[in-house]
């Protein structure tokens, strides 16, 4: 899971921040989550020590389309130090 406060441009964010996982969280800032349910149970999210980035190449508001690449490293959230790392994500969707 990617969560952005805020998109309106091309450009970079960063997934750099502290925060808690969801449903805890009423207000996250950018951060990076990934989840595995199977064969065991794992969640690592991004935070200020374990951090990665988005890349909006298209943000197209008329045709409504959000287009880029993403990389992170996440900590999991029940054993601390232990990490996942995700490289070369690519995104096109359409909203």
């Amino acid at each position: 899971m990617l969560a952005l406060s805020d998109v309106r441009t091309t450009g970079t964010q960063d997934f750099a921040f502290d925060t808690t996982t969801y449903p805890g969280n009423i207000y996250y800032e950018n951060h990076a989550s990934y989840i595995q349910y199977e064969p065991n149970e794992l969640e690592c999210v991004t935070n200020s020590r374990y951090t990665g980035s988005i890349t909006f190449t298209r943000v197209d508001t008329l045709n409504r389309v959000f287009a880029g690449t993403f990389e992170f490293t996440a900590e999991n959230t029940n054993s601390l130090g232990q990490t996942v790392k995700v490289t070369d994500g690519r995104f096109n969707v359409k909203y």
